[in-house]
């Protein structure tokens, strides 16, 4: 018996020695994704487009001490980089301390809520890898898991030591504190952990962490604040304001998408909220945790849903972590739960598989290359150089600055809609408007802020004015409220590769505007557009009913369409934001591009055909219950003699024929790796649409042969669907930094290619084709096909 209860022993003492060993293991490798997920050791570099824009923009607001919530009014704070992960030499060292002390408050909370139990490890492992490829819901997810650890009822288990456990404990407060300083959005999240973790500790009676909580979280906040270089009275004006910055979001930024992910969505949230209403334990206890997880579902629906296209991973991703952290409180089997959480992984690869214009797995084997791969070889590098990266940012502005090739301005400049990142490389001064990106100014008092600075002290002196509508906007209506200064304080100096270029006009002239016409009308009614001998701006005031105010809150209205006739007895169609229009915007004549733009400055006898003699604001079918029925407007106009005369002629491209396009070479007929990605501005390219004198392309292309090689020549083609003639237009070549960093090569080939083409020669309908030659072959990409529609 006593040999039998000794060799019993053993065994058990070897069990617990191995279940130990395999918790430091376990634990080990989960730190060490944690600091790969969340420290941006490879960090990613400025970039072309509208996200990389605003990611260098807050970068260089933090560089140049502009402050959050007065000079920047945007849906990131300073520590945007946190989320962004881009790299600038101001602000880097700053980015990896917020970053390692999420790190080490993720980790800590990860401990206590997955490593407690063998079973429960592959579901942490989900969590934190679900966090690489979707950085969003590493950060909407934080506060609910530092809730669930600071809300079990035993935290002091034996194999945690203490002082490392109060460290893991004010990382991941001041964690809670930082995410406040990162996005807007997540302000219910992290505040509404807050609280339930200080209702936690009154409950228990634990007085000394409560203290703990409220003075690591003020502290932090404050600390972390100013550590950015804030001032410390600006705080509260910050917090104050993200109310007031993201307030039209659901509204402008809608975007509809297919119902199946809904389903799926459903499919993977509900149960999680099943399994937290009916899992038993401490009712208080079980309470908090059901609110925070609901909140962050909530959160996670409208991020996702709201802008129904790529961001609907978010609400899926999000939704598999929520589900893995209830699931890990069952206790289940381990190959259950494995099986349960695969089954949601499949929902959300399905989600990201139909809503990403690049293949979901070369978009994820590109997030594993930069946050696992790429550091094993930057770090190195970095020990040996430590300028390497600022030198690697310095090549890679310089890619930058050959797209527009924006000249270094003379004085401070700012550039309209977007395009951030492009005047950045230029090495200009920059003076930025506080919503830095013109279709984020979607309520009157964000378009107001921006007017507001053009007639300020801190106004650029010189513009870069490019016209880029999203989602089918109106194309003067995101920030319609500085267009009359734009038209009376300033004037066009240069055209090129679809920008007008604009310099402040001496004592800048204000633009004098006088009421010209103002009444009611019905929703759907017509309404005139007096005629005037100047542009005519218009004011809307439209509101929502208290149901659309509600879905609004809880999800998405649906959108107002604004219809335009114009003299030419055409009728356009719009998508119209009721925020945007309620601070003005130009109506007459209906402006398009840049060149029509231009043609304002001194030529507004070009824009005869253009001019808007009556509109009317629609409502979708099933939608009029969401929109008060009435409109009020107030027209208003610009003498014509306070607008500078000085347009310009911008270049256009090169029409070549056909047979001496591709002389001597082969048509080859083989599938196109590539894109036509804008089209007259409109990102993404619509399949078909109608135009009238201008032709602007972008896109990029490499030749289809697996290489990254690109192609010696890419041309556009337009064929007249009636006869069969062919017109053929050279196109420059670009360098289209973010296709050649997708590809992991970005300073490889240039890729990228544009053209502005004057096809006013033409009429009838035609097919927008693209071909290219390459050695002595040539074929055609019938896949970015696009019907135009000439006058």
């Amino acid at each position: 018996m006593t040999i039998i209860g000794e060799v019993g022993a053993g065994s058990e003492h070897r069990a617990a020695r191995g279940l130990a060993l395999g918790r430091v293991v376990a634990g080990g490798a989960l730190g060490l994704l944690c600091l790969a997920i969340w420290v941006p050791f490879a960090p990613a570099m400025s970039n072309w487009g509208l996200d990389p824009s605003w990611m260098a923009g807050l970068n260089q607001a933090v560089a140049q001490g502009l402050v959050f919530g007065r000079d920047v009014l945007f849906t990131f704070g300073p520590y945007g980089s946190v989320y962004s992960l881009t790299y600038h030499p101001a602000t880097h060292s700053l980015t990896l301390v917020a970053c390692t002390v999420l790190a080490v408050g993720h980790f800590w909370a990860l401990a206590h809520v997955f490593l407690r139990d063998r079973r429960t490890v592959f579901a942490g492992f989900v969590v934190v890898l679900l966090g690489l490829f979707s950085r969003d819901a590493l950060l909407l997810t934080y506060p609910l898991l530092v809730v669930y650890a600071l809300s079990e009822r035993d935290d002091t288990a034996s194999w945690r030591g203490g002082a490392l456990e109060i460290v893991g404990q004010i990382s991941a407060i001041a964690g809670l504190a930082l995410l406040l300083l990162v996005k807007g959005s997540i302000l219910p999240l992290a505040g509404g952990a807050v609280i339930a973790a200080a209702v936690v500790f009154i409950m228990t009676g634990a007085v000394a962490r409560l203290i703990r909580l409220v003075a690591v979280f003020c502290a932090a906040l404050a600390g972390f604040w100013v550590l950015a270089g804030q001032p410390l009275d600006g705080l509260p004006t910050y917090l104050a304001g993200l109310g007031r910055v993201i307030a039209g979001y659901s509204e402008a930024m809608a975007v509809p998408g297919r119902a199946f992910d809904f389903v799926l969505f459903a499919a993977v949230f509900v149960p999680a909220l099943a399994v937290a209403l009916f899992q038993g334990g401490v009712l208080w206890r079980s309470a908090l945790r059901l609110v925070m997880l609901g909140l962050a579902g909530f959160v996670a629906f409208k991020a996702g849903f709201v802008r129904h296209d790529w961001h609907a991973t978010i609400a899926l991703a999000t939704a598999v972590v929520l589900l893995a952290t209830v699931v890990a409180q069952l206790r289940l089997p381990a190959f259950v739960s494995a099986v349960w959480l695969i089954g949601a992984l499949g929902a959300w690869y399905e989600v990201e598989r139909a809503n990403q214009q690049i293949p979901a797995h070369f978009l994820m084997l590109a997030k594993v290359k930069q946050g696992i791969v790429d550091p094993v070889f930057v770090l190195p590098e970095i020990a040996r150089n430590p300028d390497y990266l600022k030198e690697r940012h310095e090549r890679t502005l310089a890619e930058l600055q050959r797209q527009f090739r924006f000249p270094e301005f003379g004085g401070p400049a700012d550039v309209y809609d977007f395009w951030q990142s492009d005047l950045l490389a230029s090495g200009s001064q920059w003076s930025p408007r506080p919503t830095l990106q013109s279709y984020s100014a979607y309520t009157a008092f964000l378009a107001d802020a921006n007017a507001r600075h053009l007639e300020g002290a801190g106004a650029p002196k010189d513009i870069a004015f490019r016209i880029t509508p999203i989602d089918g906007n109106h194309p003067t209506l995101a920030d319609g409220a500085s267009w009359p200064m734009l038209l009376a304080g300033y004037e066009p100096y240069d055209f090129r590769e679809s920008f007008l270029y604009l310099r402040r006009r001496a004592g800048g002239a204000a633009p004098g505007m006088r009421p010209v016409g103002e009444g009611v009308a019905r929703l759907g009614e017509d309404i005139a557009v007096p005629a005037t001998r100047g542009p005519v701006f218009v004011q809307f005031s439209v509101s929502k009913t208290a149901f659309g105010k509600a879905k609004e809150l809880v999800f998405k209205p649906e959108n107002l369409r604004i219809e335009v006739k114009t003299a030419d007895g055409r009728v356009r169609s719009f998508r119209y934001v009721s925020g945007m229009g309620a601070g003005g915007f130009l109506i007459s004549p209906l402006i398009e591009n840049s060149t029509e733009m231009n043609a304002l400055y001194g030529h507004a006898d070009q824009l005869a055909n253009k001019r808007v003699v009556s509109f009317r604001l629609l409502a979708p079918a099933g939608a009029m219950r969401e929109w008060g029925d009435t409109v009020g407007y107030e027209f208003q106009s610009i003498d014509p003699a306070r607008i500078a005369i000085s347009p310009v002629r911008p270049a256009h491209a090169p029409v070549v024929a056909k047979a001496d396009a591709i002389a001597g070479h082969t048509e080859r007929t083989q599938s196109c790796f590539g894109g036509l990605d804008v089209l007259n501005d409109l990102y993404p390219a619509p399949p078909s649409f109608r135009i009238d004198a201008l032709l602007s392309v972008t896109g990029w292309l490499k030749v289809p042969d697996g290489t990254r090689k690109a192609p010696g020549a890419v041309f556009l083609t337009l064929t007249n669907t009636a006869s069969g003639q062919e017109v053929w237009i050279k196109t420059r070549r670009s360098p289209r930094l973010d296709v050649k960093t997708l590809m992991g090569d970005p300073f490889g080939p240039d890729l990228g290619y544009d053209a502005y083409a004057d096809i006013s020669p033409y009429s009838g309908d035609y097919i927008l084709g693209v071909a290219w030659a390459n050695g002595a072959e040539w074929g055609r990409c019938p896949a970015f096909d696009r019907a135009l529609k000439f006058p």
